[in-house]
């Protein structure tokens, strides 16, 4: 079995505004509803998906998130869209100001792919409900909704298009579920997408779409075990932003990638921007000691420089006695 990061690469994308496929999560239908999934884009264009869990935060995947991207991308270009079709309406783009990722994920890691994105600005549609108690293994079986903006295979080349499909719980292991799938399976584009899932009356999400094989198997990041690090940070970003800095983008011991402005708490290993070590430097700014000399070396350093004061001082009496020039 072999899954992927459910991820597009721009350089695979259409322009969203020449058409976008009709079928998104492999088996899903297309979604009218679900205001509150979102596409992420860069420079309009499609690659991850997302959830809006408070008025300005965007909850998705941490490989959706710079600088963790398979691509370079300017982070001032970076936006979600609102809306069922990428592109189709100008005002669906809504701007991003701040931007994190668990910081235990690493690429080739199966666990911590949750990341969060702050707008600038109030989202225009409500918030998707937080799970309120802990997934278990009495969950296993239970039916899940899957929603995003993905392809229907992995070799697809278009995507921007909002689809949702029926699936099931089934594993729950550490901080990852594992989808049953019994329709519906992610895809490339899905990822940062909901698993929803109705518990007390109340649908919420309970799972980010990480990593799928497009056909059978599809892995979700478990929403429940990170609800610390997101309350955080819906927290140092309020629905209505204040006067000054994005909230967040200050000196609070926290780096944000995304900000109008380069937050303090950030280095240059968070940004991959560190500068290469001028000549004569070692990585990390500072200046390369010199070698200390060898005793041998520091003894004939002093001898040499004992015969050239003899040699001048020589010299300077041969020149007041009027000898110089002779010859011994």
């Amino acid at each position: 079995m072999h899954l992927v990061g459910c991820c597009i690469a721009l350089a695979a994308c259409a322009d969203p505004g020449l058409g976008v496929a009709e079928d998104s999560i492999v088996n899903g239908q297309v979604d009218l509803a679900d205001p509150g999934v979102v596409a992420l884009t860069w420079n309009g264009r499609h690659f991850c998906s997302g959830t809006l869990i408070s008025g300005r935060v965007v909850l998705t995947a941490a490989h959706c998130v710079p600088p963790n991207l398979p691509f370079e991308a300017d982070p001032a270009k970076l936006e979600v869209y609102f809306g069922p079709r990428v592109g189709e309406d100008s005002s669906g783009f809504a701007a991003v100001v701040a931007a994190t990722a668990h910081a235990a994920w690493t690429a080739d890691g199966e666990s911590d792919d949750v990341g969060l994105l702050a707008l600038r600005d109030a989202a225009p549609v409500p918030a998707v409900p937080l799970p309120t108690t802990p997934l278990s293994d009495v969950d296993a079986d239970a039916p899940v909704r899957v929603v995003g903006y993905g392809t229907t295979t992995p070799d697809a080349t278009v995507a921007g298009a909002k689809h949702t499909g029926d699936a099931r719980l089934g594993a729950v292991t550490g901080t990852s579920i594992h989808l049953a799938v019994d329709l519906a399976v992610t895809c490339r584009g899905d990822s940062g997408g909901p698993a929803l899932m109705v518990r007390d009356g109340v649908e919420a999400i309970v799972g980010i779409h990480s990593r799928s094989d497009c056909a059978a198997n599809a892995i979700d990041e478990r929403v429940d075990r990170h609800l610390p690090m997101i309350a955080a940070f819906v927290a140092a970003h309020p629905a209505e932003p204040g006067p000054g800095p994005a909230a967040g983008c200050v000196a609070d011991g926290a780096c944000e990638l995304v900000c109008a402005t380069p937050d303090p708490d950030c280095t240059c290993a968070d940004t991959n921007s560190c500068p290469s070590p001028p000549a004569g430097h070692a990585a990390g700014c500072a200046a390369t000691p010199a070698a200390p000399r060898a005793p041998w070396m520091v003894v004939a350093i002093g001898a040499l420089m004992a015969s050239r004061r003899r040699r001048s001082a020589t010299r300077r009496l041969r020149r007041a006695t009027g000898t110089e020039g002779a010859r011994r």
